[in-house]
């Protein structure tokens, strides 16, 4: 049976036509889009800002066939969020545990990885929105070789 509609169907939805409200959880995500901004935020006005949009799948769907929602975040480049700027580049495994890396922000869209969201409601809007990200199992990043001193 086809999910399409034809130009006779009959319009008989009452929702607000956006993306469905999943349980809070674990879900796999690609990420559909990124786009720069500034922050008007009272601790972080002028800092530059990445708004993600992620298409949500089922944790277990590591082919991300079947979108099941979609999410989304605001990673603000500050200090006081940097910490999830750096949790985010990790989860899509472009940084492992211990290592720097300058953020390919180019190569953001397409990226996959895996989060936890959460409903959240702002404006009397509720979306799914990130309130972690999960990290892929990863080996450390080499260390730089310590100097002998004995």
């Amino acid at each position: 049976m086809s999910n399409t509609k034809n130009w006779e169907s009959p319009i008989d939805e009452d929702g607000s036509g956006g993306s469905p409200l999943l349980p809070p959880g674990k879900y796999g995500f690609v990420v559909k889009s990124l786009t720069k901004a500034v922050s008007k935020g009272d601790k972080t006005t002028g800092a530059p800002q990445a708004k993600l949009v992620l298409m949500v799948y089922n944790i277990n769907d590591d082919t991300y066939a079947n979108r099941i929602g979609t999410a989304y975040d605001t990673l603000t480049l500050h200090d006081d969020t940097w910490g999830m700027v750096c949790a985010f580049f990790r989860a899509i495994g472009e940084r492992k545990h211990g290592e720097t890396i300058v953020p390919k922000w180019d190569e953001v869209p397409g990226a996959t990885g895996k989060a936890e969201l959460e409903q959240h409601t702002f404006n009397e809007k509720t979306t799914m929105k990130v309130r972690m990200y999960l990290f892929p199992a990863e080996e450390p990043a080499e260390q730089p070789d310590k100097p002998d001193f004995g």
